[in-house]
């Protein structure tokens, strides 16, 4: 005897009918994060002769020396350059 079942006995395969929308498992909406706070400055930096321009983005309660020392870091800049910006 055969165990094989029949192509038109009724059965069907598990992912047989599943439309791609309904097998994708749907994100879930993330939780409202708190308002991302405004800076207080925003000091525009032209780097390489002005052909490089960053923005610096200065927030309350930040200290200068660790956002330029930060900033340095970031470009490679030298010390006399993060001095100057310090100034």
């Amino acid at each position: 005897m055969n165990d094989l079942v029949a192509p038109n006995s009724g059965l069907r395969r598990p992912n047989q009918g599943l439309t791609p929308t309904n097998r994708v498992k749907q994100q879930r909406p993330k939780p409202d994060l708190l308002p991302e706070e405004e800076p207080i400055c925003v000091l525009k930096v032209e780097l390489d002769g002005g052909e490089n321009i960053q923005h610096i983005k200065v927030f309350e309660g930040q200290l200068p020396e660790d956002i330029v020392e930060d900033f340095g870091r970031k470009f490679n800049l030298s010390e006399r350059a993060k001095f100057r910006l310090l100034e």
